[in-house]
């Protein structure tokens, strides 16, 4: 798994541990490191800091983006980042956006990745978690079935 945008790492050590059992490893990058002390002591948990929308998109995010991956898209600018990389995702990778409608606009991200051979996954899961806490749910993922051509 590849988390862009780890702030004080959370979310990074809670995939972490989800994927802990099967043996999987989670890379977050953050341009600032902001993370808890504690969270490098996660085994299977490697942050880096860096800037993951360089021109042409950081290469060590690009060199992870192989197999089946999920590729977490929660920096700052989200849209770049689906620009940048969704196209280097293979095919059985997972695609997932949080800030879903309100950093990153459904009538500009879904075009845009049905284009690239992604499927939505999971979306009706998530429109059924509306309440009136969280009106626009945040998370959205797409799951990548063909590569387009």
């Amino acid at each position: 798994m590849v988390e862009l945008g780890t702030d004080e790492g959370g979310f990074a050590a809670f995939l972490a541990d989800l994927v802990r059992p099967w043996g999987g490893h989670v890379t977050s990058f953050d341009i600032a490191a902001r993370w808890a002390p504690s969270l490098v002591r996660i085994p299977n948990l490697t942050l880096v800091q860096g800037d993951v929308l360089v021109a042409g998109g950081n290469p060590d995010v690009r060199r992870l983006l192989v197999g089946g991956v999920l590729l977490y898209c929660d920096n700052g600018n989200k849209q770049r980042e689906v620009e940048l990389y969704a196209a280097h995702l293979p095919e059985g990778a997972i695609l997932g956006v949080h800030d879903y409608n309100s950093e990153i606009m459904a009538e500009w991200v879904e075009p845009f990745v049905a284009d690239l051979g992604f499927t939505p996954l999971g979306h009706d899961r998530m429109e059924a978690l509306r309440n009136e806490w969280y009106p626009e749910p945040m998370t959205r993922f797409w799951f990548r079935w063909k590569v387009a051509p």
